[in-house]
């Protein structure tokens, strides 16, 4: 699954291969349905899904195969307004479809319209909205407990692209990747791991992998996270790397050691 958040908030939460949303703090999954012209369409159940990340960022794009085209939802997170999950479904086919979520505990664009739902059993409080040719729906998820109602999206958000941007800008921070096209899969993958890394998602334990550990602080301090609050665990991985010999422990021997000068310059300046 593909971790969203933003950077200094704690809120994330997992995007499903199917495109749901299952928020860390034991919030209410938001599941999402596509009703086209020929029937239902349960995105968890679909063999037509494609799922990819934009530029291999932390921004999540879904497409589910109607009559004529597709339902793509794009999933992104911002830290505006205390933080919000941006969930915008786009119609790309040449027929009117409708989007239905699973709750209410959401802010949208227009007042949420007592629709009945046909033609499928969805969990109470699920609510549906119509999109035509071209068009697109957006909702958003607030990060923040407080929020938690349903209300108006406010505006000044930014969009998809401009946050898969972003988080380019910080992923190549630790290094820019220029490769031919043929290998760009590489560097979108190089990217995935590095968004993760950013929002907490796949940091090794520092007792099970002490290389992997290491490997993933640089990559993190390159990215300019702060090190000092990981200090203690990378000595203690150091000590185990001390005790083993290969290439994975000299790896991560080396990274830990930019680490450590990295620490040792940052102290410097704050004295």
């Amino acid at each position: 699954m593909i971790t969203t958040g933003t950077t200094g908030q704690p809120w994330r939460a997992s995007v499903t291969p199917w495109g749901a949303v299952q928020p860390w703090d034991g919030g209410q999954p938001l599941e999402w349905w596509v009703a086209a012209d020929d029937r239902w369409h349960v995105p968890a159940d679909e063999t037509t899904v494609r799922q990819t990340r934009v530029e291999g960022t932390a921004v999540t794009e879904t497409r589910v195969r109607v009559p004529q085209g597709d339902a793509v939802q794009r999933v992104w997170s911002v830290p505006d307004h205390g933080g919000l999950t941006l969930v915008e479904v786009t119609n790309e086919s040449a027929l009117p479809i409708a989007v239905a979520f699973s709750h209410r505990d959401v802010l949208t664009e227009r007042p949420i319209a007592e629709v009945p739902i046909e033609g499928i059993n969805l969990p109470p409080g699920a609510f549906v909205l119509p999109i035509g040719h071209a068009a697109s729906a957006r909702i958003a998820l607030p990060h923040t407990s407080a929020a938690r109602l349903p209300g108006a999206l406010p505006g000044g958000w930014p969009p998809a692209a401009h946050v898969a941007r972003g988080w380019l800008t910080v992923t190549e921070r630790a290094s820019r990747l220029v490769l031919p096209d043929v290998w760009a899969l590489h560097a979108e993958r190089i990217t995935a791991v590095r968004c993760e890394l950013a929002l907490g998602a796949a940091i090794p334990a520092a007792a099970e992998d002490p290389a992997g550990y290491a490997l993933a602080l640089g990559e993190l301090v390159r990215m300019g996270e702060p090190s000092d609050h990981w200090l203690p665990e990378l000595v203690e991985a150091v000590g185990a790397l001390g005790r083993r010999s290969g290439g994975d422990a000299d790896a991560g021997l080396a990274a830990a050691a930019r680490v450590l000068r990295a620490a040792g310059e940052t102290r410097a300046e704050r004295d």
